[in-house]
């Protein structure tokens, strides 16, 4: 399946490579958001009116932290479709190549960039609420703590946000924890972290198990022993085997558009963060969400 290619193979792949994200990105296939940001010096330090909100003067770095992050992930969309869509066009070895190495490199590393984007846009959200939404900060911050923690805050207590704003940030989490996706690409990544791999297009590894026979049925294993001369007949009950996929198996192209709107409203959420949430749209120039 790792094929190297040979120098032709290798012009061939990477002139139709090209052609095809050219067309992807005339599409528009894949979701994007430039963020233009307000210049800040690099030994800014926050003026007075911060004091009571000391924590959200870090909003502006987790909005760069977050658009840096999107560069990856866009290109990383567009190089896995691209690889998916390319290895139609060769057989055997190559197609197998282009499929499960290409392909599945820029498959895994959006699965994995993906959940990070997901998590630093709840740090945004806990800098935000000033670090106030009952979360222990010695402890790990995650986006289901910070989902689960502005859920339960009194709408009085942050000054500089009016309470259509908070509702706006609880419901756009909610959204985000309630996408059909967000199941989907966990699943995808629990696997490639800590188990065998998923199977996209193929068949992931194999496991065999021993289930234990029910006594009520060693009676049948006993009489088919005793016809079939076997001796040994309560070692019967390990021939039973089961094979079964370790992981999910999964087809490429169902589970790509999933991924592609759950990004989707990831970015939507952050358009939404800065052009309906004052204090952080104020420290970006311009922002396009296509």
């Amino acid at each position: 399946m790792n094929h190297m290619y040979t120098k032709k193979e290798y012009i061939s792949i990477h002139s139709a490579l090209y052609d095809i994200q050219r067309k992807i990105l005339a599409d528009g296939t894949v979701p994007n958001l430039e963020v233009v940001f307000e210049e800040r010096d690099l030994f800014f330090s926050p003026p007075p009116e911060f004091r009571e909100r000391k924590y959200t003067v870090n909003v502006y770095n987790w909005l760069s932290e977050l658009n840096e992050l999107r560069h990856h992930i866009y290109y990383e969309f567009i190089l896995c479709l691209s690889y998916h869509e390319i290895a139609q066009k060769y057989e055997g070895a190559i197609r197998g190549s282009l499929r499960y190495i290409d392909r599945e490199r820029y498959l895994r590393l959006l699965i994995y960039d993906l959940f990070s984007y997901r998590e630093k846009l709840s740090f945004l959200v806990y800098e935000l609420f000033n670090r106030d939404i009952g979360i222990d900060s010695t402890k790990k911050v995650t986006f289901h703590k910070v989902y689960k923690g502005i859920s339960n805050i009194d709408v009085t207590s942050f000054c500089w946000l009016t309470e259509n704003e908070i509702v706006k940030v609880r419901n756009l989490l909610e959204d985000i924890c309630n996408h059909k996706g967000n199941r989907l690409f966990n699943e995808l990544r629990h696997a490639y972290t800590h188990r065998s791999n998923p199977g996209i297009d193929a068949m992931t590894m194999r496991i065999h198990n021993y289930p234990i026979v029910p006594e009520q049925e060693l009676e049948i294993y006993k009489t088919i022993a005793m016809n079939s001369g076997e001796d040994d007949w309560e070692n019967l009950r390990l021939h039973v085997v089961s094979d079964k996929p370790s992981e999910v198996e999964v087809k490429f192209e169902e589970i790509f558009p999933d991924l592609i709107d759950y990004w989707r409203t990831l970015i939507g959420t952050i358009h939404t963060l800065i052009t309906e949430v004052n204090i952080v749209g104020y420290q970006v120039n311009e922002v396009i969400f296509k």
